[in-house]
């Protein structure tokens, strides 16, 4: 491991929201990882449980971990609030029910080294089982014909519209005033990727599981829907790759899952 002043520091966004029951094992996978240049920022979003204690605990016990607490917004708003606090080169978003395995943030930084987005696979446990969603083969290093390539194919799979298995540069956030639309509740991960997707030139994918997180129920409204349909369509045509991919970019039905 390199030392600390040789490494570029990341920003760790968590959505932290009745979290009692889960947010120490958050917490302790982060602090567990072998990366020196952190800091977590924690967005208490008006819990009703233990959730401050616990985010004030952490907080006082290391100097790199922040607590910021809020009426209740909603995680979008706490994302957008850490996208403009944070200090890192990198940026991650973490909901407080997710784990990192061990050397997830190695792993992201060493594929994101050169590239613009760094994407790993993403555990999604049920009941108690976990399922991957599949990385695009053989990873390593893509440009961005061949990440959209393989994104087209499988347009709803999270490990496409997930924030949870990445790792993003913030001067492309700041630069491009990159937001996430509280509106758009758990499909804004999606959006806010596709538009990301549109200031990216290669991509660094490592085969490792990088995030563990709960299979969440999504229902999205026809509107919501057609949103993503839209930010795909506008991500294509922007990389002049919708005549290449019209019945597939016509197919997308704006319904996400783990394969």
């Amino acid at each position: 491991m390199k030392p600390k002043d040789f490494l570029p520091p990341i920003s760790i966004i968590v959505h932290v929201h009745n979290a009692a029951a889960t947010l120490d094992a958050c917490m302790e996978s982060i602090l567990a990882q072998e990366y020196p240049n952190l800091e977590i920022l924690l967005f208490e979003d008006s819990s009703s449980d233990n959730s401050v204690k616990i985010c004030l605990k952490y907080s006082h016990q290391y100097d790199f971990v922040q607590v910021y607490p809020s009426a209740p917004k909603g995680v979008a708003h706490a994302w957008n609030d850490g996208i403009r606090q944070a200090k890192g080169y990198y940026l991650m978003f973490v909901s407080c029910q997710d784990t990192l395995p061990k050397d997830a943030l190695n792993n992201l930084t060493e594929a994101i080294y050169r590239h613009d987005l760094a994407s790993g696979g993403l555990n999604v446990v049920k009941n108690g089982q976990g399922k991957t969603a599949k990385t695009p083969s053989p990873g390593g290093s893509l440009d961005d014909k061949a990440y959209l390539g393989a994104l087209i194919r499988k347009p709803g799979s999270l490990f496409f519209a997930s924030v949870a298995n990445k790792l993003y540069r913030s001067d492309i956030i700041f630069l491009n005033g990159l937001f996430f639309d509280p509106a758009l509740g758990q499909a804004g991960d999606f959006v806010f990727n596709m538009q990301y997707l549109e200031y990216v030139a290669r991509i660094g994918v490592t085969q490792e599981i990088v995030r563990n997180t709960p299979a969440i129920q999504q229902r999205f409204s026809r509107q919501t829907r057609q949103k993503l349909r839209q930010a795909l369509k506008n991500l294509f045509t922007g990389k002049e790759l919708h005549r290449k991919y019209p019945f597939r970019l016509l197919a997308f039905s704006g319904k996400t899952r783990t394969n």
